[in-house]
């Protein structure tokens, strides 16, 4: 395994690299059921899950992410992006003993701007509170859309608020 979970600061368990991934190498795919909005809502309403677990990968269908895959941390200066549906590719050099973050604004989008986490990520960009892509800096998301880790359903609703 490429991995080790262990303890990451406050923000609980985080996944660290035990190897070095280039920039634009695939890191993790993340991975878990596949289900719908429907089911997702049932799993919440039972609480077996919250409303932060569940990985959107289109408007009506979800990832409920594996124990590992839940493990990745958010952060506002990631050195992981998402690509296609759920791969995680490195958008800089990541060393071993590295936490993989990616940041979990850039699957939100704007129709879903009421959920919102504090974010416990320590970056000197960091925004305090993670929310929908559309709160990113225009900086922010034009470096993600240029690194192509701007998931394209995402994109597909897109518009900015200033």
């Amino acid at each position: 395994m490429n991995f080790k979970v262990k303890k990451a600061n406050d923000k609980g368990q985080g996944v660290f690299s035990k190897k070095f991934f280039k920039a634009g190498e695939l890191v993790h795919i993340l991975s878990g059921d596949r289900l719908t909005a429907t089911q997702i809502d049932v799993r919440i309403d039972a609480g077996e899950e919250t409303c932060d677990d569940p990985f959107q990968i289109s408007r009506k269908m979800y990832i409920d992410l594996d124990e590992l895959s839940r493990t990745f941390n958010h952060s506002c200066d990631p050195n992981t992006g998402i690509r296609q549906e759920s791969k995680l590719f490195a958008i800089r050099e990541i060393k071993p003993g590295d936490e993989i973050t990616y940041d979990y604004s850039t699957t939100v989008p704007k129709y879903k701007s009421w959920w919102k986490m504090k974010c416990s990520c320590r970056s000197p960009i960091c925004r305090k509170v993670v929310s929908s892509y559309n709160k990113i800096s225009r900086s922010q998301l034009q470096k993600y859309l240029d690194l192509r880790v701007l998931p394209l359903w995402v994109r597909r609703y897109q518009s900015y608020d200033e």
